[in-house]
């Protein structure tokens, strides 16, 4: 499988890696170009409506190295 890491914690995957989970919509497997998936839940995140709000939460408990990754706390 093709996975690279975006984000500390995350894996990146494409529409065909998630095609058949069941967290993704089809409509929005066909809108979307990449997801982020949990490596620790395995729960699938993609940019969308409510992808801001949800960034903002999970802001609150990482904070930023030098280089401008997220760091557990």
């Amino acid at each position: 499988s093709h996975a690279t890491h975006a984000l500390q914690g995350f894996t990146l995957k494409t529409p065909e890696e998630v095609q058949g989970n069941p967290q993704v919509p089809a409509k929005v497997r066909r809108k979307v170009s990449r997801f982020f998936e949990c490596d620790t839940c395995l729960k699938v995140f993609w940019e969308g409506p409510k992808f801001e709000s949800t960034r903002e939460k999970f802001a609150a408990f990482v904070t930023p190295t030098a280089a401008g990754t997220p760091e557990p706390p």
